[in-house]
């Protein structure tokens, strides 16, 4: 069974966590490509000067709804019963729809250009990947503790 979530303030943590590894991405593209997206993308609007503070909002609203959609696919709450790779890839459909509307109507990028898809799409897998590689320590990490709570248990129980 999935674990759920226990409060708003778990929503929120995960939310702020979302949010921060988005901003650190978004701000070392702006330094990276950030003169020569000016003239393409409103998130380069100040070239490498810096992210402008209506596109943080904007992530800000990503955050909420990548969260939401994790909440969604990842918990018991409403969707039971699914496999986890229905799960995953549901979840990265909603995410992927989510950047091409917000990209639409933010201009983040223009959407008929195929090499800002290519960079999107690159960028989605980067920044996946690490999610899932942390995710993946995390969970080691947090399997090893109690392993070794059960072994000191059982140590104390003989």
């Amino acid at each position: 069974k999935m674990a759920k979530r226990s409060s708003i303030f778990d929503f929120f943590t995960q939310v702020f966590v979302v949010f921060g590894f988005s901003m650190i991405c978004v701000s070392v593209f702006c330094l990276l490509f950030g003169e020569d997206g000016r003239e393409v993308s409103t998130m380069f609007a100040l070239g490498n000067a810096g992210v402008p503070i209506y596109t943080v909002g904007q992530y800000f609203i990503v955050a909420i709804l990548v969260t939401s959609f994790r909440e969604l696919f990842f918990t018991d709450k409403i969707i039971k019963n699914w496999s986890i790779a229905a799960r995953t890839i549901s979840m990265m459909a909603c995410d992927i729809i989510m950047v091409a509307v917000f990209a639409k109507v933010f201009g983040w990028f223009p959407v008929d250009m195929a090499e800002a898809w290519i960079g999107f799409l690159v960028s989605f897998i980067i920044c996946t990947a690490c999610g899932v590689g942390i995710s993946i320590i995390r969970e080691k990490s947090e399997n090893k503790k109690l392993q070794d709570a059960l072994d000191k248990f059982n140590k104390g129980a003989e």
